[in-house]
Order: C-alpha cells, then structure tokens, then sequence
C-alpha cells in the first residue's frame, strides 16, 4: 500500500472493502466468511512449521523503513538464524529426510 493511501485511511477512518483491501497489498487473501477460520489456521500450521529464531528475524528485519537499515538488520538477521540450534536441527533434518523438531534456539 501506497503512502497516500495509508495516509488517507488513517486520517479518515473510512472502511474499505475487503477486495479493495487485496489489491491495495493490505491483505494476502479474501476467502468467504465460512472459510475464513479454515484458512486463518492452515496459515497458521504453515508458520508454525518454521524455524522460530527464522520466523523472529523475518519479522524483525520486515519492520525496517529505511533500505540501509533494512539491509544491515537483514545480515545480522541472516547470520542469527543460521547460527543457531534450530539452523543446525533444519540442516539435520533435510539431509536425514525426517521432519525437522525447532526449539526456538
């Protein structure tokens, strides 16, 4: 989502639709009502699945605004996750075929 649009929306208050919401960038996904807890857990599954300390770093390093920034917490990100336990124990996994078991270490 754009600036102007973020702007305007906080200064407003005016609701948007739930499509214009998606292309906006402002949502990943419009699903109907029924399928709405349905899809909100298999996400959920999908993450969960991941390394926790990759997940942290992830999240951390998408917060930044300016690129420079980004890109310096991008490398400090990177070098945390891959030195971690749950690196080691993704590694371990993938080359023994087994699913991996992350500790958030």
């Amino acid at each position: 989502m754009g600036e102007g649009k973020a702007l305007e929306m906080n200064l407003t208050g005016e609701p948007i639709s739930a499509y214009e919401a998606l292309r906006s960038g402002l949502v990943n996904e419009v699903v109907p009502d029924h399928e709405l807890f349905d899809t909100a857990l298999s996400w959920a599954r999908k993450m969960a699945e991941q390394a926790p300390v990759a997940i942290e770093q992830i999240k951390s390093v998408s917060a930044m605004g300016e690129l420079g920034e980004g890109l310096e917490a991008e490398a400090r990100g990177f070098e945390k996750a891959f030195t971690s336990e749950d690196a080691k124990e993704g590694i371990g996994a993938f080359l023994g075929k087994r699913e991996p078991k992350f500790k958030g270490k």
